[in-house]
């Protein structure tokens, strides 16, 4: 394998092809040049939305957390590079003329990006919600790209409210449908409690009272009449008296009376717990229906509270904070760059392609090449024979002396 020739050969080399280095680099340069003048030029604006929270929060904005937050600008993103927002900017700026409507849906898709705006410093916190978005958009017109930033950005505003207003007034509807049907169960448990206490007077609490006391005067009475029964019989068994045996009749038939009486009484006493617990269970009931009532008539304020400042446009999520202006560079292509890599790539293929001339050419033009090469030491070395330099007026001068000589001769 040939060592690698020392400095001297190398300068010796650029020197012979020193023409044909200085060309190709001329002609890499000039390349370098029109293609990066015939790059199209591209430019990017953005518009600022700041995030707002409302003036007065309503049921309808109560999620208030981080994640709340990200998650309703997503969606608010998803609306914006919707296909059919995007068509309806496509339409209006007449963009991207000769494409197809998917491949124009997909270039302003692309040439379109939303980032959010959070405070580096504390996006380590899980609480910390972004406070603006960006909306940058890319074109080869400056003009069209402004335009087309600032319309995203008041589409954005547009959304946001019918957004929230659709959102209001289906929670108005839902919170008066639920008050109205609430409300009517309400009304039919009063009836049904009020039908009930009716007819379960006297087992309720107030009349078990009653009733127990009832119970012991009966009882008392019962013991009685038995006392006079007994009585009475005793004194039948000496004298069969006619009397006597009515009267003992007649006091049989009041006690089996009492004791029917008392045997009601005691069942009405034995349904008393069972119908306290369906009175508690409804009056339970009751209670949990009004506290539903009363939350159900508060969000429903809430709502309608929301939908008049939706209307009064002092509920709005996102203000424009900064419209987006008319680029005054563009930021591709760089033509510096371009054209530097262009001068690297021209170095680089005059300097290969004076490698590949002498690799096809390998003529040996000095002793050390020779002893490198063949390893055969040169005896002598004839130096290279440098022509005389003559001015302009010595090579005239030369030609017309030879030129005489030769007419002499001839």
């Amino acid at each position: 394998m040939e060592k690698i020739p020392p400095i001297e050969e190398l300068i010796m080399t650029f020197k012979r092809h020193f023409a044909l280095f200085v060309a190709i680099i001329i002609l890499g340069v000039i390349a370098s040049i029109l293609y990066a003048l015939n790059q199209p030029r591209t430019y990017q604006t953005a518009a600022m939305v700041q995030i707002l929270q409302p003036v007065v929060p309503d049921a309808t904005s109560r999620g208030t957390s981080s994640g709340a937050t990200l998650q309703r600008l997503q969606i608010v993103e998803q609306r914006l590079m919707s296909r059919d927002n995007l068509l309806k900017i496509i339409q209006e700026y007449d963009l991207y003329p000769g494409l197809g409507v998917s491949d124009k849906v997909l270039r302003l898709r692309l040439a379109t990006h939303v980032e959010k705006i959070q405070d580096q410093a504390l996006r380590w916190r899980s609480d910390v919600s972004p406070t603006a978005l960006m909306i940058m958009v890319t074109d080869g017109d400056p003009e069209r790209a402004a335009m087309i930033a600032n319309r995203f950005a008041s589409s954005l505003m547009v959304q946001s409210r019918e957004s929230s207003e659709a959102k209001a007034s289906e929670a108005l509807k839902f919170y008066e449908s639920e008050r109205s049907r609430v409300g009517a169960e309400i009304a039919e448990l009063d009836a049904r409690i009020s039908d009930f206490k009716q007819k379960n007077s006297e087992v309720m609490s107030a009349g078990l009272t009653s009733l127990r006391a009832e119970l012991v005067d009966l009882n008392a009475a019962i013991l009685q009449l038995e006392s006079k029964i007994v009585a009475l019989k005793n004194e039948m068994a000496g004298v069969k008296h006619s009397v006597v045996k009515s009267k003992l009749q007649g006091l049989e038939r009041q006690y089996a009376l009492l004791e029917r009486k008392r045997k009601d009484m005691q069942a009405q006493l034995a349904r008393g717990p069972e119908v306290e617990r369906e009175f508690t269970a409804l009056t339970r009931r009751l209670e949990q229906l009004t506290a539903q009532y009363n939350i159900i008539n508060t969000s429903r304020a809430e709502a309608e509270m929301g939908l008049m400042l939706e209307a009064s446009q002092k509920s709005s999520d996102f203000e424009i904070l900064e419209t987006a202006l008319v680029p005054e560079h563009p930021i591709a292509p760089n033509r510096k760059k371009i054209t530097m890599v262009g001068v690297a790539l021209s170095i680089v293929l005059a300097v290969g392609l004076i490698v590949v001339l002498e690799m096809t050419n390998p003529v040996i033009r000095s002793g050390s090449q020779l002893s490198r090469r063949l390893g055969i030491t040169p005896v002598i070395t004839v130096p290279t024979l440098q022509a005389p330099k003559y001015s302009l007026v010595e090579r005239f001068r030369l030609f017309w002396d030879n030129l005489k000589a030769r007419r002499k001769k001839a």
